[in-house]
């Protein structure tokens, strides 16, 4: 098995208005607790340092499955770029957006509503008014999860509609796609500016290829009058994305195909998700080995029944008997969930039945009990007036 050993690169610098979206944006909307991994890597990427997992989980202090985790999280989220090499794995860290880039970017932005509240969307869009490595093996960072905003609104939408303004494009070379066809293929007169981002944004969120990009910009073009329903561009591209390109099931109808943390911080009103809750979820997800709806029904149900109470124990024994019944789909669980009232009637039903079956006032009625008790009292009357006598 070949040993993991992490080159990290890093060519720029942060800012404070890049540390302030760090800190202020993408954490509360981070799935895992990604930030310090980011500015370790950070850190280590400026000197170009060369370390095994061991040496870099022991700077976090986290073990190696958190640090897969949180490192993934990065990739969603365009934060660092993973390369897997014959020398190992290759870490490119990515410059944050800021502030403004952010809340205005057209999947975080609307994350961050959705997580965090329309209110705390305004308030931080009324804030924001006031070099390249050459790098060997085959790509495989994670791509945003757009089952995150499974359940956007339009209440979100028209906030966002209202502090929209353009965004920015961070790796797609949309110039280097246009240089691939001719104007013959494609008119030049509709290259333009807005198109180039649409392309370029869509390009790097969802790692599309040129020929499926290609592919996708002509079914939006009419040839014939020489125009482009950008409209439809966005939308054919989503739905590529949502079920082709990340190879979800069916394109998602309910907030149970949330990840676990963004599922709670939608039940919580998007309060922010403590460690304790977080190591939680972990624990259903690692050690009962669930999947994000059953993990999603048992925290719902939780909540539900336990005064909004998130128990490990309690939690976690509930966990124990969905896993030895054999839960594992979103059906289970719901069945699962309906069950305890169904077992506690059958269970009082027995109970009933087995007090009846068995009253001490049955007994009583046999009349030769009380003869019995009559014949040990008249002996025992006589044994002790014969002790008395003697």
């Amino acid at each position: 098995m070949k040993k993991v050993q992490y080159q990290c690169n890093c060519e720029h610098e942060i800012n404070n208005d890049q540390l302030s979206a760090l800190i202020r944006l993408y954490q509360p909307v981070f799935a895992f607790p990604a930030l310090s991994l980011y500015l370790t890597l950070y850190e280590l990427g400026r000197k170009h340092t060369n370390l095994s997992v061991e040496e870099l989980c022991g700077i976090v202090q986290i073990n190696s499955e958190t640090l897969i985790q949180q490192r993934q999280e990065l990739e969603r989220f365009m934060l660092v770029r993973t390369f897997d090499g014959d020398d190992g794995v290759t870490l490119i860290v990515i410059k944050p957006l800021t502030m403004a880039q952010f809340i205005k970017h057209p999947m975080f932005g609307r994350l961050y509503a959705l997580v965090r509240g329309s209110d705390a969307y305004k308030q931080i869009s009324m804030e924001c008014l006031n070099g390249k490595v050459k790098i060997d093996g085959n790509e495989i960072t994670k791509p945003f999860d757009a089952s995150r905003l499974s359940v956007w609104d339009e209440g979100l939408e028209t906030t966002i509609d209202e502090h929209q303004t353009e965004v920015f494009a961070p790796h797609f070379d949309v110039d280097r796609f246009f240089s691939t066809m001719s104007d013959t293929v494609f008119p030049l007169s509709l290259r333009t500016d807005s198109l180039k981002r649409i392309i370029a944004e869509a390009g790097s969120l969802y790692q599309i290829s040129y020929p499926d990009m290609k592919s996708i910009l002509f079914n939006a073009t009419n040839f014939s009058t020489r125009t482009l329903d950008e409209v439809k561009l966005v939308h054919a591209i989503d739905k590529e994305f949502r079920v082709s390109k990340r190879e979800l099931p069916k394109q998602v109808e309910n907030p149970y195909e949330l990840d676990p943390v963004s599922f709670l911080q939608f039940k919580q009103n998007h309060t922010y998700i403590v460690d304790a809750d977080r190591r939680l979820i972990e624990s259903l997800s690692k050690n009962f080995e669930f999947t994000n709806p059953v993990i999603n029904a048992l925290l719902e149900y939780v909540l539900e029944i336990n005064k909004d109470n998130l128990n490990r124990a309690y939690v976690e024994k509930i966990a124990s008997t969905w896993k030895r019944r054999n839960v594992k789909t979103l059906s289970d669980a719901l069945k699962e969930i309906s069950q305890p009232a169904k077992n506690t009637s059958s269970k009082s039903t027995q109970k009933s039945k087995g007090t009846v079956v068995h009253q001490v006032p049955e007994y009583s009625k046999d009349d030769s009990i009380d003869e019995d008790v009559d014949a040990l009292r008249k002996m025992l009357k006589d044994k002790l007036s014969k002790g008395g006598a003697s």
